[in-house]
């Protein structure tokens, strides 16, 4: 009898959302090319607070 591999999840660690696959933490990294009109700068920056100052 094999183990069971659990279902990807995403749970609370601190207080923050944290994507599980097979039990470890998995880092998603995606891009959307050629869309300089979607968002300003300004709507990024307040949806990520952490990471405005970086530029």
């Amino acid at each position: 009898m094999s183990a069971t591999i659990p279902l990807p999840a995403i749970v609370r660690v601190d207080g923050r959302p944290r994507l599980l696959v097979d039990g470890l933490p998995f880092l998603l990294l995606g891009v959307q090319w050629d869309c300089d009109g979607c968002f300003s700068a300004e709507e990024m920056n307040r949806l990520f607070p952490r990471t405005g100052d970086a530029a």
